[in-house]
């Protein structure tokens, strides 16, 4: 009697340990398919969004343009007058140049990150209905990238993702601009066309929130958008306005180029008299 009970209990047990196993297992592999499921997605979000995220196509040699942005004291303090500045920029060879001369806009986020780095970017869930696709995603450190800074005697720690979007080319020339760093974001995609339709980062203390839409598609399955606006959430000072920027892009003989910048509806950035090649 005494060993069929033991008996019987080390079947139970075992049973129990074999069931915790297959279910680690089935968990595993259903993680893996996952990722590589989301990794095939967003291979193909790249190849239709590179003309924009990565660099123009190759009949785009050299290009020349002109950005002007209202100065931020009038724009702040003194709307309605000009004060506007000027700068001519000249890229000769795009795919190396700047993102920022490249594109005429101070904008990297989440997709540029995804472009440049896929690797980096994990995906933790798929979820598709109703013709989208939506990614939960994590950021993965650049390896040998410093993980902390000190700001006034503070030790911080430094996000795998850096956010940066203004209204100027040129460091410390902007008509309004913010940095933020995450780690975690969701994507939602066009499952059709590849092409991203809206993004959320948190960053600490909110999030940055941004939409992509008006597009149009410069070759046979690549695409671009001619509008993205970007909202940061975190609470600003009154006096710095609220953290938005509603851009508007035009197509240049093939060049993704920025073309104007609204604030409550006033142009306060824009660029004019573009040359390509």
């Amino acid at each position: 009697m005494a060993w069929t009970k033991a008996k019987t209990a080390i079947i139970a047990a075992a049973a129990v340990i074999f069931s915790v196993v297959s279910y680690t297992a089935v968990e595993k592999v259903i993680h893996f398919r996952t990722a590589e499921h989301g990794k095939q997605i967003l291979r193909k979000v790249v190849a239709a969004n590179r003309l924009w995220l990565l660099a123009p196509p190759d009949t785009v040699t050299d290009y020349s343009y002109i950005f002007h942005h209202k100065d931020y004291f009038y724009v702040f303090q003194h709307k309605g007058r000009d004060g506007s500045r000027q700068k001519s920029f000249h890229v000769t060879n795009p795919s190396k140049a700047l993102p920022q001369e490249r594109q005429g806009i101070t904008y990297s986020s989440l997709l540029q990150r995804l472009a440049r780095n896929p690797e980096q970017v994990q995906v933790q869930s798929v979820k598709e209905a109703n013709g989208k696709i939506r990614l939960a995603l994590e950021i993965l450190r650049d390896p040998g990238a410093r993980t902390t800074m000190v700001i006034a005697g503070q030790r911080h720690l430094i996000s795998p993702l850096g956010v940066e979007c203004g209204n100027g080319v040129e460091r410390g020339s902007w008509c309004g601009y913010f940095s933020a760093g995450g780690t975690n974001a969701e994507l939602v995609i066009d499952a059709k066309k590849m092409v991203p339709l809206n993004s959320v980062v948190k960053v600490s203390s909110g999030t940055v929130e941004e939409s992509f839409s008006d597009y149009t598609e410069t070759s046979s399955g690549s695409y671009v958008p001619l509008s993205v606006t970007v909202k940061d959430t975190r609470m600003w000072p009154p006096e710095l306005g609220d953290g938005l920027f509603a851009w508007k892009f035009k197509l240049h003989d093939g060049l993704w180029l920025f073309d104007e910048s609204q604030y409550h509806g006033e142009r306060i950035a824009w660029t004019d008299q573009v040359v390509v090649n």
